[in-house]
């Protein structure tokens, strides 16, 4: 009972009130990175969600252009821009998630949705859910 109203009704008070807070930041966030090198603001990445269950996750782009998608380990190997550097360490990179909180697809509180490489971490989520 928690988890489907409570926990869902405050992820959908919580998120829609920091939307709209927030939408200011964000919409300096999305010029600056838009004028910063013409591509698109939003970074759109396959996330694995509740059941196995497939979904776009959204966050600023901080990388260039056509930077290829890996995984959190090896993010340190590739080029992160300017203002990339100051939206991730601030964390306003992730505002954008908030549309996904919104969604359904991830919750306020809970573990980061893996890749879909990300195989043994998925495996023992559904493990340790049982």
């Amino acid at each position: 009972m928690y988890q489907i109203y409570i926990k869902r009704g405050l992820d959908i008070i919580l998120s829609l009130s920091a939307i709209v807070i927030l939408f200011p930041i964000g919409i300096i966030c999305s010029l600056i990175i838009f004028l910063q090198d013409f591509g698109p603001v939003v970074f759109k990445q396959k996330r694995v969600g509740r059941d196995g269950r497939i979904f776009l996750f959204y966050k600023f782009r901080s990388m260039p252009v056509n930077t290829p998608n890996v995984q959190s380990s090896d993010v340190a190997k590739l080029k992160i821009t300017t203002f990339g550097k100051i939206i991730r360490r601030t964390n306003l990179d992730e505002l954008p998630q908030l549309i996904n909180i919104l969604k359904g697809d991830m919750s306020i509180v809970g573990p980061r949705p893996p890749i879909p490489s990300q195989v043994n971490l998925i495996e023992l989520r559904e493990k340790m859910a049982l």
